[in-house]
């Protein structure tokens, strides 16, 4: 199929469903897979594009999005937990890589509330929150999700 497409010949629609209908289950699979596999959601998002496939917004958008919240909330309960904030980070920026947007707001209030707590010095002491990757990881999270920095 991509050297189909690459040579801007017509695919024949029977080939185009098959490969929609399996880069798309492909890319929920890894999506809702227990550890996101950033790279393999990267590269069956390259061979969609490469093949012309039409993404399922709204069953991606769903799976991604419940997948953030739940990551999220495992961050949450763990916050100065760096593994956690940093994959959270991640699976963020994948979520903004994809051609149609995936709601926030929920990791939005999350990262608020872990900010507040923070800054309100409700941090367990010697939890890893002092540490220069998470502070800096932290921060790159609340860029991600468009959140202002003062």
């Amino acid at each position: 199929m991509r050297f189909v497409a690459a040579h801007g010949i017509p695919l024949i629609r029977h080939f185009q469903v098959a490969a929609e209908v399996s880069l798309n289950a492909e890319l929920r699979r890894a999506i809702e897979a227990e550890n996101v596999n950033v790279d393999l959601v990267r590269a069956l998002m390259e061979e969609a594009k490469a093949v012309h496939v039409n993404f399922d917004a709204a069953t991606l958008e769903f799976a991604l999005r419940r997948k953030l919240e739940t990551m999220a909330e495992d961050w949450e309960a763990q916050p100065c937990d760096l593994e956690k904030v940093s994959s959270l980070e991640a699976a963020v920026r994948l979520a903004r890589s994809f051609p149609f947007e995936v709601r926030l707001w929920e990791i939005q209030n999350v990262y608020h509330s872990v900010l507040m707590s923070s800054a309100n010095g409700n941090k367990p002491p010697n939890a890893g929150c002092d540490v220069p990757e998470w502070s800096q990881t932290f921060r790159a999270l609340g860029e991600q999700l468009g959140m202002r920095m003062s």
